[in-house]
């Protein structure tokens, strides 16, 4: 709010030279250009004022600068030739207003409507309001996402982690061969060593050490420059400046405001872009890389010139000459007490500012070189869409992307959304000039890892419905049995949990009703059968998993036995039908080894009340051990390896017992503590301790040879 006040108060900035302009674009996004000269009743000018209030109904942080050039001779000197006219200067272009009619089109509706439609920017600043969706939708259109999240507080004159980005995104964009390439090039080295000056100045130190003396007779240069420079504005000087300056500046907005123009009439640019490259030795950049951010700041005396001839107008000396005017003393509406109340005013608002959230820069490079990247845009299928989010209002956009953003430095954090693959990249490393090329590149080259999106523990203002992620029973009862409820974090650690059959149900949100009985039966059952099991859940639109665990479908039940070292081999529970606690069971019985397999099968058919059930069940028990012998010969018979064939050989001889106590065994032996009962325990008992054997090794030394009939 503070903000929009500002901004509808002093909605235009004069622009008395070209130092005026090129300091705005150094700062903005972009900058709208009107000009309209001061005569008669100033009718153009009003419309222009008009505008731009108009167009801060739709950008109410400033992201778009208007400026006004009053001066016939210094729009004359930009090439303008006929008046009122606009120019909306771009990152990459320069946009002329065309009119047939300048009294008919020259009004507020058709002037607004030209800059909404032609205004872009490399980085797009999202401040989402109730439409949450409709702010993203129109980057949402299948191409890959950069979100940078990172406190935006609007009361600063520049963000320097915003502004390192658009630097990075110009250069993404920029295509090698294009016509304006050499053009943007500059203006990245202009905003590049414009950020590192703002992130060198103190401005709490300032208003801390500025003392509010009263005005004196005559201003020395001394005594303006800390007022003016601290706040890179441009005083009112009651003194016509006949000669504007000539030097880099002046070129620099003469041949950029026209490039278009200058393009079609040169046929060397050559002239053109090594007086273009006044920025070269303050700029992080060459041709092919660019030194650490470091060699800049250990430098940085050298590029204090840049500021300077920003603000020469600043060391004009003034002569004392005889005047009407009342003197300074207790005069409130003087120059000097007006820059006084200016700043006052400036200090008071960087005051509020810091309250809020105080001024965070991209850390400096400590090692190895910035490289370039140059037009990946231009060279693949697919374009990155950019976007800056306030990361101190809008944290809940981050955690709901598993990002822990309050945990971050600075509450920044680079995050792709790729959702053709379905993935998304979280930049591990600190946000730095370096590490944000880096990150861009590798993905652009398929580098990334991709991260694996979980809940965030500590976000209590965000909201979410679901499991907490905890891993401890919320009851005292010893006998209950506890659904875990995982996250991408602990999913590994429970799973992988030695001697413990783990059974997950993956579902899309919260796990209803039927599916978590049926786990809870189910552990219950393979409990009391001696089975050391559990049951988890866990919700996959919150937490993701690893692409081989990853469902087509929810609800899915995945089995990972104990014996496996966490690897799923269980087979996807049928979609289409009802979630039960014998289909669980059944479930986890298929990854089971035999000696476990068969004693919960007994168990079961002992449960069982009907008599058919009980044969068929027992049945069922011979022959999955028939099946046993089956494969456990067939591995014997084509293994080379004597230890491998011995361990199979006695795996066999106690199958065999095995299927001889099934033989004998009758349905009226299911009862407790019958003798047959007793010696087929017996004997499970025994193949398993003999029974593990790593099936891997058996299939990887199986050497396949014809069986020579007897």
């Amino acid at each position: 709010m503070v903000k929009f006040l500002e901004l509808i108060m002093k909605p235009l900035e004069k622009i008395s030279n070209t130092e005026d302009l090129v300091n705005l674009l150094s700062i903005c996004d972009a900058v709208a250009v009107g000009f309209t000269p001061l005569t008669g009743t100033s009718r153009s000018y009003n419309i222009w004022y008009n505008v731009a209030l108009k167009f801060y109904e739709f950008d109410p942080i400033g992201e778009l600068c208007f400026g006004a050039v009053t001066s016939g001779d210094l729009a004359s000197d930009l090439g303008v030739d006929s008046l009122p006219n606009a120019r909306l200067m771009l990152w990459n272009d320069t946009k002329e207003y065309k009119s047939e009619d300048s009294n008919q089109s020259w009004n507020e509706t058709i002037l607004a409507n030209w800059l909404l439609e032609n205004f872009s920017q490399p980085v797009a600043r999202i401040i989402p309001m109730w439409k949450k969706s409709l702010n993203f939708n129109r980057y949402a259109d299948g191409n890959p996402m950069l979100i940078l999240f990172t406190p935006l507080n609007p009361l600063y004159e520049q963000l320097p982690s915003y502004a390192l980005l658009r630097e990075v995104a110009m250069e993404y964009y920029t295509c090698k061969n294009n016509a304006s390439n050499e053009w943007t090039s500059e203006l990245i080295k202009l905003q590049q060593v414009k950020r590192l000056l703002y992130h060198k100045k103190s401005f709490m130190k300032f208003c801390q050490e500025y003392k509010y003396n009263k005005p004196v007779k005559k201003a020395t240069p001394q005594y303006k420059k800390p007022i003016v420079s601290q706040n890179n504005k441009y005083p009112w000087i009651n003194v016509t400046q006949k000669n504007q300056k000539t030097g880099m500046a002046n070129f620099l907005l003469k041949q950029g405001l026209a490039l278009s123009k200058l393009i079609e009439r040169s046929n060397d640019y050559s002239a053109l872009w090594s007086t273009l490259g006044f920025l070269e030795n303050c700029g992080e950049s060459s041709s092919q890389s660019l030194p650490a951010e470091k060699g800049f700041y250990e430098n940085y005396e050298k590029c204090q010139s840049f500021e300077e001839q920003f603000n020469n107008d600043l060391e004009m000396e003034q002569e004392d000459v005889e005047t009407s005017m009342l003197p300074y003393d207790d005069d409130p509406l003087s120059a000097e007490s007006l820059w006084h109340e200016h700043v006052k005013h400036f200090c008071r608002r960087m005051l509020f500012a810091h309250s809020v959230s105080p001024p965070v820069s991209p850390a400096k490079v400590s090692h190895g070189n910035i490289t370039h990247i140059h037009g990946p845009a231009c060279d693949t299928n697919y374009t990155i869409s950019m976007i800056a989010v306030d990361s101190f209002r809008n944290y809940h956009f981050a955690e709901s992307l598993g990002v822990d953003i309050k945990n971050k430095k600075d509450m920044t954090a680079v995050v792709i959304l790729d959702s053709k693959h379905e993935s998304q990249y979280v930049l591990s490393e600190e946000y730095t000039a370096k590490s944000i090329r880096d990150f861009i590149y590798n993905f652009t080259q398929k580098r990334l890892n991709r991260t694996l999106r979980s809940r965030i523990d500590d976000a209590t203002h965000t909201h979410y419905f679901g499991s907490v992620g905890g891993t401890e029973p919320d009851g005292k009862d010893d006998s209950a049995v506890h659904i875990v409820d995982l996250t991408t974090h602990t999913f590994q650690e429970v799973v992988r949990t030695p001697g413990t059959v783990t059974v997950l149900a993956v579902c899309g949100g919260g796990c209803g009703a039927l599916v978590s009985r049926a786990l809870v039966q189910a552990a219950r059952v393979l409990a009391a059968c001696g089975v050391r099991v559990q049951p988890a859940r866990i919700d996959a639109l919150r937490h993701e998993l690893p692409w081989q665990y990853t469902p087509p479908a929810h609800p899915t039940l995945l089995v990972f036995p104990a014996h496996r070292r966490g690897e799923a081999e269980s087979r996807a529970f049928p979609g289409g039908e009802r979630v039960t606690a014998s289909g669980v069971v059944a479930l986890v019985l298929r990854e089971l080894g035999a000696p476990t397999h068969l004693r919960v099968s007994l168990a079961l058919c002992a449960h069982s009340k009907i008599t058919s059930e009980k044969t068929s069940c027992l049945r069922n028990m011979r022959e999955h051990v028939t099946t046993a012998i089956s494969r456990n010969l067939k591995y014997w018979r084509r293994t080379e390896l004597t230890d491998l064939r011995a361990s199979l050989f006695k795996r066999l001889e106690h199958l065999h017992d095995v299927a001889l106590q099934l033989s004998l065994f009758h349905i009226t032996d299911l009862r407790q503590q019958t003798d047959k009962q007793n010696t087929l325990l017996q004997s499970l008992d025994r193949l398993a301790t003999i029974w593990d054997i790593d099936e891997t090794l058996l299939r990887k030394n199986v050497i396949p040879k014809p069986i020579v009939a007897r």
